[in-house]
């Protein structure tokens, strides 16, 4: 997490250069080395490459690096989602689904390890609730928020070291 909190400033940097339609790709010197940016030619997926790992924003997060299924038709929010590799890996994406928070909260319910559930609250203006998950591939959070419409899931991965 520290790499990312490092090379954060040259993502932004990145996002406001890149010109749309071509692959882009620059390569910065920070006082801990070089970093590689590449943009991807529609413009919606940053990488940025140092030798302590990299990090991947705005694409779609590769569901196997989740930690936690998910949700059956939910659709991905690209901006919502990143990837790192290095000492400290992980990866969180955010998705999102017409269906009620009832239901994706009974998946998750019964999709994940007893014990797992550590929030649940409902009221007038949303509900919420949160899994804990602690696996031999590290740790794992499913947030789960409903509003009248729309409910929102965020999923965040933390590798085991």
């Amino acid at each position: 997490m520290k790499t990312f909190l490092r090379i954060a400033p040259l993502i932004a940097v990145a996002a406001l250069v890149a010109c749309g339609g071509a692959h882009k790709t620059t390569t910065v010197s920070t006082s801990n080395g070089d970093a590689t940016v590449t943009q991807d030619a529609r413009g919606q997926t940053t990488t940025v490459k140092t030798s302590q790992g990299s990090v991947t924003v705005g694409a779609s997060v590769d569901p196997a690096q989740l930690g936690a299924p998910v949700y059956p038709g939910a659709n991905a929010n690209t901006a919502g989602s990143i990837s790192y590799t290095g000492a400290n890996g992980g990866a969180m994406a955010a998705f999102d689904t017409p269906d009620n928070f009832a239901k994706v909260y009974d998946f998750y319910k019964s999709q994940l390890p007893a014990g797992s559930e550590k929030v649940k609250m409902e009221g007038a203006d949303g509900s919420v609730a949160q899994f804990d998950v602690t696996s031999s591939n590290g740790e794992t959070v499913v947030q789960i928020n409903g509003k009248s419409g729309l409910t929102e899931i965020i999923i965040t991965h933390k590798a085991k070291n």
